[in-house]
């Protein structure tokens, strides 16, 4: 019984310490670097989604006239995102794929 109430409060204290190291890390002002990396990888997942919203749409809409702008508006879309990995890579800000 000893060794069991031994062991859990080892892990209360590791859970603890956990919780306090990651209250340190969000308490730490990020660097501008860092924190372009997260505006960038923002808006990595933002073109990623629309144009995939946008190829789907132009896919199932049934208005001729309406598809073929929604496949214009996809294509404007991975094209941006192209551009923008290729300022990513430019920077060396990875491109997380969360």
């Amino acid at each position: 019984m000893t060794r069991i109430v031994k062991d859990q409060q080892a892990r209360w204290r590791n859970a603890r310490s956990w919780a306090e190291e990651a209250l340190t890390r969000a308490r730490t002002p990020q660097s501008r670097q860092g924190l372009l990396g997260i505006y960038l990888n923002d808006h990595l997942a933002g073109t990623t989604g629309g144009a995939e919203l946008a190829r789907r749409m132009a896919a199932w809409y049934p208005v001729p006239g309406h598809q073929a702008a929604l496949e214009r508006l996809a294509a404007d879309i991975a094209q941006d995102r192209r551009t923008l990995l290729h300022l990513m890579a430019l920077l060396g800000m990875p491109a997380r794929h969360a």
